[in-house]
C-alpha cells in the first residue's frame, strides 16, 4: 500500500506535470469505418486533443506567479476528471479491442497525473493495475501497465536507509527497459536513468546508459542537450582545450592561458542575465573576476553584429566566439547549452575545475565559492 505523495514531492510534480504532462496514449487512426466503429477512435482522440490543450499563461517576464499555477493545477484537474468519466463510459460501451486498450492505457496515465496533483494514496491505481486480466492485454497495454507499476514502486518511501533509492530507481527502470526495449517511454526513462545514477556517481552506469542513449536519442533534441551536459560535468579535472573559433577567424589558442586562470562564458546578448554578467565580470578585480581571470566569451547570437554589441556595451575585453546558428547549433549542442549564462572555470593549468550554470544571486555566489575551490589542488 503506498502512503501519499509528501507535500515537497507534490510542488515538484506540479510543475513537472503541467510543463510537460504524463499522457503518452495515441490513439488508433480512425480509419474509414462504419460510424459505429469510428466512434471510438475519434472520442479518445478528442479526449487526448483536451488533454494536451495548454495548461499554463505565462506571466510577466515569461514565469508564472504561484497563483498562477495553482488556478492552472485546479484546471488541470478538472480537465482529468472528465477524462476519467467519458473513458469509463468508453470502456463500458466499446466492442473493440484496440480501443479498450486505449482507453485503459490512457485512464491509466490520467490517473496516475490525479493522484499525483491531488496528493492522494497510490493504492487505487495500484489496485486497479492488480484488477486488470494482463493476460489478456494487448503488448501496448502490457507496457503501460508495467510502467504505472514502476512509477507506484518508485513512489514508495525509500525506508531508513535513503542511500537504496537511487540503486532502486536504477535497478526499476533497467528491468523495465530490458522487458520493453522499444518502449515509447524509453527515452525519457534514459534521461531519468542518467541524471540518477551521475547523481549517485555511478560512472559505470553512466557510461553503459550515454550509449545506450546516443543510438536511441541521436535525433530527440533534449537528449543531444542532455548528452553535451553530462560529457561535459565528466570533463571537470580535466584539461579543456575544445577547438573555438573567435570572430576574426584564428582558433582559440588554450595553450596561451597556461599559468592564468580562465572563464569561459557562454552568452547570449538578448539574455538580460547574461547582459548583467558580462557588467559585473567588467568591473575591478574586488568583483566576480577577483584573481584577473581571462575571458573568452562565446556567444549564441545569430549575429555576430549583436555578439560584439553586447560586449562592448558591456565594457569586458576578451577573447570572442559566436555560433551564428544560435541555440541550435554545434556549440549549444556540443556542450548541452539549454539556459544562459553558463560559465566554465578552468585553472592555471587550463583544466575545468567548475561549471556554473545558476540563475540569479546563485550564479553570484557560485562564481565567488568556484573562486574559493580554484585555491585547491586537483586530486
Amino acid at each position: 500500500m503506498c502512503n501519499r505523495l509528501s507535500r515537497t514531492t507534490r510542488r515538484l510534480a506540479i510543475v513537472v506535470l503541467l510543463s510537460i504532462g504524463t499522457i503518452h496514449a495515441e490513439p488508433p487512426a480512425p480509419a474509414a469505418a462504419p460510424a459505429d466503429q469510428a466512434a471510438g477512435p475519434l472520442r479518445l482522440r478528442s479526449i487526448i486533443e483536451r488533454l494536451h490543450a495548454p495548461a499554463l499563461s505565462p506571466g510577466r517576464d515569461g514565469v508564472d506567479s504561484s497563483d498562477a499555477q495553482l488556478q492552472a493545477m485546479s484546471a488541470r484537474i478538472e480537465v482529468l476528471r472528465h477524462a476519467v468519466v467519458e473513458l469509463d463510459g468508453l470502456l463500458t460501451e466499446s466492442q473493440s479491442p484496440a480501443d479498450r486498450d486505449a482507453a485503459l492505457r490512457l485512464r491509466l496515465d490520467c490517473r496516475f497525473e490525479l493522484a499525483t496533483l491531488e496528493g492522494e494514496p497510490l493504492s487505487e491505481l495500484e489496485a486497479e493495475l492488480d484488477r486488470l486480466p494482463t493476460a489478456q492485454c494487448g503488448p501496448a497495454l502490457a507496457e503501460a501497465v508495467d510502467y504505472w507499476r514502476l512509477r507506484v514502486d518508485l513512489a514508495r518511501p525509500a525506508g531508513v536507509d535513503e542511500r537504496s533509492a537511487p540503486a532502486k530507481r536504477i535497478r526499476g527502470i533497467e528491468q523495465f527497459l530490458r522487458a520493453h526495449p522499444g518502449s515509447p517511454r524509453r527515452i525519457g526513462l534514459l534521461h531519468e536513468l542518467l541524471q540518477t545514477a551521475m547523481a549517485a556517481r555511478d560512472f559505470a552506469a553512466v557510461d553503459r546508459w550515454i550509449q545506450r542513449l546516443e543510438r536511441d536519442g541521436a535525433s530527440d533534441a533534449n537528449s543531444v542537450a542532455l548528452l553535451g551536459r553530462f560529457r561535459l560535468r565528466r570533463l571537470i579535472g580535466a584539461r579543456f582545450d575544445p577547438l573555438l573559433q573567435r570572430v576574426d577567424g584564428m582558433p582559440i589558442e588554450w595553450t596561451s592561458y597556461h599559468g592564468r586562470p580562465v572563464l569561459v562564458v557562454f552568452f547570449g546578448s538578448w539574455d538580460i542575465a547574461s547582459c548583467r554578467l558580462l557588467e559585473e565580470l567588467a568591473s575591478p578585480p574586488s568583483g566576480l573576476n577577483p584573481h584577473g581571470a581571462a575571458l573568452v566569451l562565446v556567444s549564441l547570437d545569430e549575429s555576430r553584429a549583436a555578439a560584439q554589441k553586447a560586449v562592448e556595451s558591456a565594457g569586458v575585453t576578451g577573447a570572442l566566439c559566436c555560433d551564428e546558428r544560435g541555440r541550435s547549433g554545434l556549440i549549444a549542442r556540443r556542450f548541452g547549452l539549454r539556459s544562459l549564462p553558463v560559465v566554465l572555470m578552468l585553472d592555471r593549468e587550463g583544466r575545468l575545475r567548475r561549471i556554473i550554470d545558476d540563475v540569479g544571486p546563485a550564479l553570484r555566489e557560485s562564481l565567488l565559492t568556484g573562486w574559493r575551490e580554484m585555491a585547491t589542488p586537483v586530486e
